[in-house]
């Protein structure tokens, strides 16, 4: 039975023609699994995938896409959450898709007190200097499936605050990607490790055959998922994993996590970038 209590705004984003119709047979599995009104919006950033879907313009890949798709929802909506996906959804991670839908739909139960970030959580301890990293440089959801159990409207905000720190903080100028100088280093160099060093956990298997200008996008998308950790950290929004075999080893870890990110804070400031 439905449940308009919970009711969910999903919007897909897909760019790959070969992952279209896959990816959109998963996601509606794991929408009718849970059991609660959802309305789903598809936007293509590919202009060669041809079908009934919204036009993405593609300027911070999948971020703007999902932005596209929020501005078609008036304002005065009652959707709840907001599920954000992309066509990469169980290509790459191969997720069960009950799990999905039972994790979720418990999540929309539990926002009702407290305000949630669910999704496939990454961590990056890759060296020795992690500890000194933001914690946001830490954890993040894969952008592939997370839901967050806000308002469409609040996620709007969201995203205008996440696309005015990304355009102040890289450019691309002479056929380079350029950081602005008061971007904080951990940022600049967790964007070259994905893009340029495979010898680094959750890199960009595919760097070595894009473009300088693919590079740049992908920079933005990458500062997007650690600017979007920023800003939910900041509105004290907790994240929730999707894990289909949770082991004591992960139980540990989320806590220690949770310890760190109590202790140790981090704030960022970029209203004065200039590139």
């Amino acid at each position: 039975m439905n449940n308009a209590n919970f009711s969910l705004l999903a919007i897909h984003c897909v760019y790959y023609p070969e992952l279209v119709d896959r990816s959109i047979s998963f996601l509606l599995e794991v929408l009718n699994g849970l059991q609660t009104e959802y309305r789903l919006i598809i936007v293509s950033n590919n202009p060669a995938i041809i079908g009934p879907f919204l036009c993405g313009n593609n300027d911070h890949g999948e971020f703007s896409a999902w932005a596209q798709g929020l501005a078609t929802v008036t304002l005065d909506s009652h959707y709840c959450s907001v599920l954000f996906t992309n066509d990469t959804i169980d290509s790459r991670h191969k997720l069960n898709s009950k799990t999905v839908s039972d994790c979720l739909s418990k999540s929309l139960t539990r926002s009702a007190f407290k305000s949630l970030i669910v999704g496939e959580i990454c961590y990056a301890f890759t060296d020795s200097f992690a500890p000194l990293r933001p914690p946001q440089m830490l954890r993040w959801a894969r952008t592939s499936l997370f839901m967050i159990t806000l308002k469409p409207s609040d996620c709007s905000l969201l995203f205008d605050q996440l696309f005015s720190w990304v355009s102040a903080s890289v450019a691309f100028k002479n056929g380079k990607t350029m950081f602005s100088s008061s971007l904080p280093e951990p940022y600049s160099r967790r964007i070259s490790e994905w893009l340029n060093d495979s010898q680094v956990p959750n890199c960009w298997h595919k760097a070595y055959l894009a473009s300088p200008e693919h590079k740049f996008l992908k920079s933005k998308c990458v500062l997007s998922e650690l600017f979007l950790a920023q800003l939910l950290s900041a509105r004290h929004i907790c994240f929730s994993g999707i894990h289909q075999h949770t082991t004591v080893r992960e139980h540990l870890r989320d806590l220690l996590l949770q310890v760190y990110y109590t202790v140790r804070p981090y704030k960022i400031d970029l209203s004065q970038n200039v590139l």
